[in-house]
């Protein structure tokens, strides 16, 4: 399972996923962690990534997750997941005003 981080965000709990017994293997970097299990069978399997936001984005986009098997990446699935409504979403002008054009006899 591969899981494409949201632009500002980063896990924060990768090493409490290692210690789950369904992930075989955790690999992470700043912008993916990807997940590998011994078997995905058609029973549901959970897993909590959580992710904190890091640094101030605006309109935030989608990012993906993949599953698909290893020796066989051509039945890859993949789906598309956004922040929670409030995050990310913020004007450009909220998150840097000085970036936004501002009357100089204002500054």
């Amino acid at each position: 399972m591969e899981i494409n981080l949201l632009t500002g965000f980063v896990a924060t709990n990768v090493d409490d996923l290692k210690s789950d017994r369904s992930i075989r293997r955790v690999e992470s970097s700043d912008k993916k962690v990807v997940l590998y299990f011994d078997e995905l069978t058609s029973n549901e399997t959970c897993v909590t990534l959580i992710c904190a936001k890091e640094f101030p984005v605006t309109n935030v986009q989608n990012a993906t997750i993949s599953v698909y098997p290893y020796y066989d990446p051509s039945s890859r699935r993949v789906e598309s997941y956004g922040a929670p409504r409030g995050l990310g979403q913020n004007e450009v002008c909220s998150e840097c005003p000085q970036c936004c054009d501002q009357d100089p006899g204002k500054g």
